[in-house]
Parts: structure tokens; C-alpha cells; sequence
């Protein structure tokens, strides 16, 4: 995907339809550049590790795009900067990494419920399912 693509689509659609194309919908700018056919087994292996659904792993940030939509934190403006993967080159130079996001409602529930029995939050009581929420 280009930059000028995806700022044109921000300026004329809605932000959900921009979010459903470009964030979700259109190949992930690492997996189709970077490490072309690896995606499939990327997600999968992540989906097993944590017991969820291959649908609910998705790649975000600019390893999806391409390009950061992060604004700068000292002018808010966004410097749209490319996705570095060149780890050879300018060893010194911060590299972009890959963020994935992991939805899951599963997850989630087992989660909080691992943290809260790890921290006794809930001592005394019987039954996780007799929760107050």
C-alpha cells in the first residue's frame, strides 16, 4: 500500500471504513515485503501458544502498513516514518519492530483471572464464577 493511498482514503471515508481497509482487510506490509508466505504460519504459532483463534492475531502498526501513523511527541504532527527492517544498516539507528495485537475475550477472562489469583485478590473466595462484574 502507498502513503499517499492511505492519506487520500483518511481525507474521503469514514474512519471506520479506513480502519476496516487498511487495518484489517489489506495485506500486512511485513509478511508481503520483508518475509513474503510467512504470515500464515506467524499467526498460527501464536494462536497455538496461546489457545486462541487464528483470527484473533493481527498484525498492526507499520509492519501492517508500511508506514507509522504514530504522531511525533514533541510537534503531534505525523511524520508517517517507514518501516525499518534493514537490521544490517545503521546498527546504530532504532529499528521498527513488529506489533500484534491479540483480541480475544477468552484470553482475556483467563488472563485476569490467572492475575488475580496470582495476586490473592480474591481471597476467601470460592468460586471465580460468583464475581461481582
Amino acid at each position: 500500500m502507498l502513503l499517499e493511498e492511505f492519506k487520500t482514503h483518511c481525507i474521503s471515508y469514514k474512519p471506520d471504513v479506513v480502519v476496516q481497509k487498511f487495518l484489517i482487510e489489506e495485506p500486512t506490509f511485513f509478511f508481503n515485503n520483508v518475509r513474503k508466505g510467512e504470515e500464515y504460519d506467524f499467526k498460527k504459532n501464536i494462536a497455538e501458544i496461546l489457545g486462541v483463534h487464528f483470527r484473533d492475531i493481527i498484525i498492526v502498526g507499520s509492519g501492517k502498513l508500511g508506514f507509522s501513523i504514530k504522531p511525533d511527541s514533541e510537534t503531534a504532527l505525523y511524520r508517517f516514518k517507514m518501516f525499518d527492517h534493514d537490521v544490517d544498516k545503521g546498527l546504530s539507528e532504532v529499528k521498527s519492530d513488529l506489533d500484534v495485537a491479540i483480541i480475544s475475550s477468552n484470553l482475556f477472562d483467563k488472563e485476569i483471572e490467572n492475575l488475580y489469583n496470582h495476586m490473592d485478590f480474591y481471597k476467601g473466595t470460592s468460586n471465580w464464577g460468583d464475581r461481582n462484574s
